[in-house]
Formats: C-alpha cells, structure tokens, sequence
C-alpha cells in the first residue's frame, strides 16, 4: 500500500499553520508525499505541473472565497482529484463543497489521521483507476488509428498494385539508366496526382546540374537549369536540394513548380560518378512507411538494372583493348540520336583509323599491334568523358560517339588527339612514314550533318574514307548537300572553322596534319 501511495503528490492549502503540519505529517508516516501551500497562486503554479495530483483544501478557517480557486483548478484539470476539509458542524459548508466540485469532503470534527488517511487513499484509488482508464483509452485510440491507417494504405498499393508492376517493367525495359530514370519521372508524376516531378542529373566530369522535367508537366519541357557545382563535393547534392537556400535559381525554380516545404527526395549514385535526383511532392496520404517502400522498392528495381547494363557492356567490351565491340555501335547510337531528338542537343561521331595499321602488323606482328591498339585506346579514353564511348571496328579503326557535342567540338577533340598521338612514343616507329604514329580522323554530326544514325555513321566513315585517300594524318568534317535541312537547329555553325558549304561527300578544310 505504502508503494501505491507513494506514486501520488498531495498538494495541501491550509492558512492554519498548526493544522498544516498535522495533515503533513499524517499522510507522509503512510507513504504519500506532500507539499504545504498558505497561497493559492503558487498553489496553481504547482498544480499546472503536476495535473494529477491530489488537492487538500481546508476552508474550515478560510474566510476568503475560494470559488475563483476550484474553478481554476478545474480549468487545469476537470477531473481532478480535489478533497476538501469543511467544518462538520456546519451541514451548508459540505454542499458547498460538493457545489465547488469536490471528490470527496474530510469533516473537521470527526478529524483524525485514520479518517483523514481512508479519505485520502479512496480519492486516491478512484483517481488511480481514472488514470488507467484514460490510459487504456488513449491506446486504443492509437491502435485504432494505426490499424486504420494501415488499412487505407494496404487499400491503396491493391489499387497501385498494377502501377507498381507497370513501374517495375518501365525500369526493365530501358535502354539506359537516363531512359530509366526519364520513365521513373513520368511515372511518379501519375502516381502522386499532384506533380510535379523533376529529375536532376549530375555528372562529376561536368560543371553543371542539368534538369531533365516529366512528360506532363504544365510548363516547356526544354525549360532548363544550370547550377555551377563546380566547386562542390556531388555528395552534397541532397541537402542543398532540401535546404535549397545555398543555390536561390533552384529554390526560385522549385517554387515555381510547386514545389514547397514537402518535398520528398529519391536519390541514387551511380558507379560511372552520375548522380540522379528525383523531386516529387509527397503523395495525399502522408505516409512515411509508403513512401519509403515505394522507394525502397525503386531503388531495388533500378540498382538491378545497372547490374544488368553493366553486365552488357561487359559482354560487348573488347578485353584487349577496353573498347567496345563493333556489333553495339549502331544500336548504341541509334538510342543516342532518340535521346538527341528528345533534347534537342547534337551527337557527333569521330571514325579514326591509325595510319598504315597494316603493315604495321605484317612486320612486327600481331602481339605488337595489339600493344599499339590498346595504347591509342588508352590515350582515346582519357581525353573522353563518363558518357562518351568508343568503339573498335577491327583493322585499326575506331569510333568514338560523343553525346551533347557538336561538329566543332568534335573537330577540335579530333585535333587534340591527333597532336598527342603524333607527340607520343609508341614501339617500332622506325619505319613509319612519318618515323611516328599518326592518326586520320573523319567528324560528323546529327542533326546538321545527317538525318539518322545509319547516316550519321557513314558519313563519318566517308570523311574518313576520303582523307584516307588523300594525304592521311588529318581531321576533316563531312559537309552535306545545300538541299539539306536539319531536324533542329544546332549551337555552333560550321563557319566557326570555315571551309566549303556545298556538295554532299565533300569535305570542309582539313584541321592540322602535315
């Protein structure tokens, strides 16, 4: 008993200072705690911490009006527990207890500290067990709640359930993981009916973070963003995206797609250095454990996925040399000239082939030119970027397709890597005509040069032919028919670099060589 006596604080109001004491001291011998109060204001003060408490008010020698009191305390709690000490003698003082809301009422003449105490411990009891029926209560409530929840959510990926599956087979289906994640933004921006979605694409060997926006969105999908995060770490992508205020054109732009405070992020590195971000609004049912296996689950959909195209590539990589095989080149550029179509940026193509490869090999043998082949491939891979690919076509001749770059920017990597070749020292080079390695280099471009990708790769190739039969360790640009009129138009013009502007198969002026 002293135990369950011991869990209540007795709050004590009494002006009489010798009865005071005796109440103290009566109910702590049983085990209660007790605080002694001659002011009602520290009285209240007390009581608002502590809202269970038991309140002794004794108006027995109170000659003040206490009902300012009572209703304050049961402001702070209606269903306190409050005893009060009246006069026994006076039958009016005990309805006015009642009347104030009292629990119970000790009367004065039959005091004792065994009467006080059975009073004491029945209000206890009575609030004890109030306390553990609010308890009981308020959990059932939450377990009401939370089964009611989980009912609606459980409704609810039922009916998503055909979405889900048809998001599962969007992420198997693609081509790449830039066609996977622009199929994941179209997807999300249904799934949430409230759009819309954008998705970030950060590459580490670029200098900006472009945006790539959903098919239904109500703005210009060639709407673009630039942030320069040049000088900054791609890991702190996601917290500058949630607290945006570091980078003011993207809070400015995510305002102005709707997005606000809650935002709900899908984040994923890749192992080639590229980061994706998806932007969404959370979904109307506000779910956390939702959203988190919706994520969850597309984060299991797309990392599978890239094991799959890593996989591929691997399948359809030279190991010799690290180039890729010539059986993917025209699938590889046909989905890139799609892409180019999509975004409206150019593709160019560079055919290289390494001069007088032939009898190169006839006299030092096929282990030698493998050791040649990997080294030109060497130097070709490090002046690429993450999305660039290289090709070998077998004989000494190569193909490097570069996304996002026009037929001036061709032209001058071609030149770039002419020069380095021509300055590098690779074995057996006596013999060579120019007693060096030299390369002979053909550019195209779509879309102002060609008008596909079977185009695209034989005019290259054409350049390159024709170069070939000219003079060799040189960098010319195919140059199409006047008649011809690209799908977009392109950034950079050809005159930047000059040359003739008429006649299909003829070639602009040839960039360096001897």
């Amino acid at each position: 008993m002293d135990n369950f006596r011991s869990r209540f604080q007795v709050l004590v109001y009494c002006q009489n200072r010798t009865r005071r004491k005796y109440i103290s001291e009566s109910l702590e011998s049983v085990g209660y705690n007790t605080q002694l109060f001659e002011d009602t204001s520290l009285l209240l003060e007390e009581f608002r911490a502590q809202p269970t408490s038991i309140l002794l008010v004794d108006i027995v020698t109170e000659d003040a009006d206490l009902s300012d009191l009572f209703a304050a305390v049961r402001l702070i709690n209606v269903e306190s527990s409050l005893l009060v000490l009246v006069d026994g003698e006076d039958p009016d003082e005990q309805q006015r207890a009642l009347e104030f809301g009292a629990s119970d009422v000790v009367l004065w003449s039959s005091f004792g500290s065994i009467a006080l105490t059975l009073r004491v411990d029945r209000v206890a009891e009575l609030s004890y067990v109030q306390q553990k029926r609010q308890l009981a209560e308020s959990k059932y409530l939450e377990l009401h709640a939370e089964i009611t929840l989980r009912d609606r959510n459980l409704a609810w990926f039922e009916s998503q359930l055909d979405g889900l599956l048809s998001m599962s087979q969007l992420i198997r289906d693609s081509q790449d993981m830039g066609t996977c994640f622009q199929n994941l933004a179209n997807w999300m921006s249904a799934w949430t009916q409230q759009g819309p979605v954008c998705l970030f694409r950060f590459i580490a060997s670029h200098r900006s973070l472009p945006l790539q926006i959903s098919k239904n969105l109500p703005i210009d999908p060639s709407e673009g963003l630039g942030v320069d995060l040049s000088k900054r770490d791609p890991k702190t992508l996601l917290p500058l995206l949630r607290s945006p205020s570091e980078l003011p054109e993207l809070r400015v732009f995510l305002d102005k797609m709707g997005f606000v405070e809650d935002r709900t992020f899908l984040c994923l590195e890749l192992t080639d250095g590229q980061i994706y971000i998806l932007v969404f609004v959370r979904p109307s049912f506000h779910h956390d454990s939702a959203v988190e296996l919706i994520k969850s689950s597309l984060i299991r959909e797309i990392e599978l996925k890239q094991s799959q195209l890593r996989l591929h590539l691997l399948e359809n990589k030279d190991s010799q040399t690290e180039a890729y095989l010539a059986k993917g080149l025209h699938s590889f550029v046909a989905d890139e000239v799609s892409r180019s179509r999509r975004i409206k940026h150019p593709l160019s193509v560079i055919a290289i082939e390494i001069d007088d490869f032939k009898s190169y090999n006839e006299r030092n043998g096929i282990v030698l030119s493998n050791v040649l082949l990997r080294k030109v491939v060497k130097y070709l891979l490090r002046a690429s970027r993450a999305n660039d690919r290289i090709f070998n076509l077998g004989g000494g001749r190569l193909v490097m397709v570069l996304p996002h770059t026009s037929r001036v920017g061709a032209a001058i990597k071609s030149e770039k890597i002419r020069r380095a070749i021509s300055q590098a020292a690779f074995p057996m080079m006596d013999h060579q005509p120019l007693g060096h390695l030299s390369l002979s280099i053909g550019v195209s471009e779509f879309p102002n040069l060609s008008s596909d990708a079977d185009a695209l790769v034989e005019s290259a190739q054409e350049a390159l032919d024709q170069v070939m039969s000219r003079s060799k360790n040189k960098v010319c640009i195919y140059v199409v028919d006047e008649a011809f009129r690209p799908e977009f138009k392109s950034i950079e013009s050809l005159n930047e670099i000059g040359g003739p502007s008429s006649g299909r198969g003829t070639l602009s002026k040839d960039l360096g060589g001897n």
